[in-house]
């Protein structure tokens, strides 16, 4: 009976943790503010990303530029051809310091965009470039009028995948408490708890790459049916949150791997003495 139960705690204990870690990636680099500027501050460094930008900023430059001029009484056919200049030295521009940190103020105001209200339906996955093209436009020495706005990806898979992360704070807290409690169970209850401890950390390891395929399988699916900047940055969010996301299973099969010797070694000494 003593086996049985300790079975069941720590196949229940393992399940628990292949929910958790995911849940809690989500939470940290996605429902939390700061963790996802951290996560898409580097997402100029994508070639489709950054060729996204450059014409998502020449396109808004340009017709801030011509918007300005008729407000001053100028025919806009008269403004010089903003878009051309901008694409020329938008490349160089974007990886300056001022341009990343535009970027990341960029990527705050879309994340309080989708997060910052939960008792609102998300809008779906939001990019406001608005810092960026203000940066872009002073640096290439353009005179521009307003320079904000969000270009949104309201795709309804979308928008459940926002809503889902909103609960991941709740989910991995729940998910690791009942891991927890499960490790514990088992090896209490457990004939030879150092064996338990090894088969609990051969547990963590089959439940990070569990997670490892889902997280796969998840990202290969993720093809957003869409064109244009959004479609573009959501894409690079996903390539990089399963990255990331890769970091943190790779330390939990390591550290599974690490118990599970020392439970298997430990379990054959204690053998050998008895």
């Amino acid at each position: 009976m003593r086996s049985l139960l300790s079975l069941l705690a720590g196949l229940i204990a393992v399940v628990a943790l292949a929910v958790a870690l995911p849940a809690a990636w989500v939470d940290r680099n996605v429902a939390e503010e700061d963790g996802y500027v951290a996560l898409s501050r580097s997402l100029l460094e994508d070639e489709e990303t950054r060729g996204q930008l450059i014409s998502s900023v020449a396109d808004q430059l340009d017709a801030s530029a011509r918007d300005l001029a008729e407000q001053n009484g100028i025919p806009s056919s008269a403004v010089p051809d903003v878009r051309s200049e901008v694409e020329a030295a938008a490349d160089e521009v974007l990886k300056t310091d001022q341009a990343v940190d535009a970027w990341a103020e960029s990527q705050r105001l879309s994340w309080q965009a989708m997060f910052a209200d939960p008792e609102v339906t998300p809008p779906g996955f939001v990019v406001t470039p608005g810092p960026l093209v203000a940066v872009v436009a002073d640096a290439v020495g353009v005179r521009a009028g307003e320079t904000g706005g969000s270009v949104t990806l309201d795709d309804p898979a979308v928008q459940r995948a926002v809503q889902r992360a909103e609960q991941a704070d709740t989910a991995w807290r729940v998910a690791a408490a009942v891991a927890v409690v499960g490790a514990v169970v088992s090896l209490l209850a457990a004939r030879r708890r150092l064996g338990a401890l090894a088969w609990l950390g051969v547990g963590a390891v089959l439940a990070a790459a569990a997670v490892w395929v889902g997280a796969e399988l998840a990202s290969g699916a993720a093809t957003l049916q869409s064109d244009g900047l959004a479609a573009a940055v959501g894409g690079a969010v996903v390539d990089a949150a399963t990255a990331s996301l890769d970091d943190w299973l790779v330390v939990t099969a390591v550290v599974g791997a690490v118990v599970a010797v020392v439970g298997m070694i430990g379990s054959a000494v204690a053998g050998r003495r008895g």
